[in-house]
């Protein structure tokens, strides 16, 4: 088994100006976020009961270099489309609204 542990994405001012909301947020659904975009790429992944930072990857017994490099390069992909705060809220937001309402929100 693999894990990978998301950290906060701002600290210092930019913390004290959103009163920690932004924080708040990815601590709890950035990594169920990647679990959800990786399975869409044809990976599963989850994340640990017990923290909800971690994401928990664990590759099948047999398993080749191409395959870890598919999972890796996807992973990247991903992280990178969900750079920024407004990104990932942007993409998990309008996601929320797609299954809620069944349309996609506005630009």
């Amino acid at each position: 088994m693999w894990a990978v542990q998301f950290a906060p994405p701002s600290s210092g001012f930019h913390q004290l100006v959103t009163l920690g909301v932004q924080n708040l947020v990815t601590k709890l659904l950035f990594a169920h976020w990647v679990a959800v975009r990786l399975l869409e790429e044809g990976f599963v992944t989850e994340t640990l009961s017990h923290d909800e930072t971690a994401l928990r990857i664990e590759p099948a017994l047999i398993i080749d270099k191409a395959e870890i490099d598919q999972f890796f390069d996807a992973l990247q992909r991903i992280l990178d489309e969900n750079e920024s705060f407004t990104a990932f809220a942007r993409g998990a937001g309008s996601r929320l609204f797609e299954r809620r309402f069944g349309r996609t929100a506005a630009p």
